[in-house]
């Protein structure tokens, strides 16, 4: 397997564990808010895809930091 293939396929590994962990209303959050994005993204609203962003930051016990 290709080196990056597997880096990439490591990162994802990593973001689906890390959003197992998240509760239902926060998953309720991102999921309507994705929604929202594709909307407009389809309507033509939106040009080009914002920056990427990063969850609430957790610590060890899965609590926010």
């Amino acid at each position: 397997m290709d080196e990056e293939i597997r880096k990439l396929l490591e990162r994802q590994a990593r973001w689906q564990e890390s959003r197992k962990d998240l509760s239902w209303e926060e998953k309720v959050r991102m999921i309507e808010r994705v929604r929202q994005e594709f909307a407009e993204w389809c309507s033509g609203a939106v040009a080009e895809p914002g920056p990427a962003q990063k969850g609430p930051r957790r610590d060890a016990s899965g609590g926010r930091a």
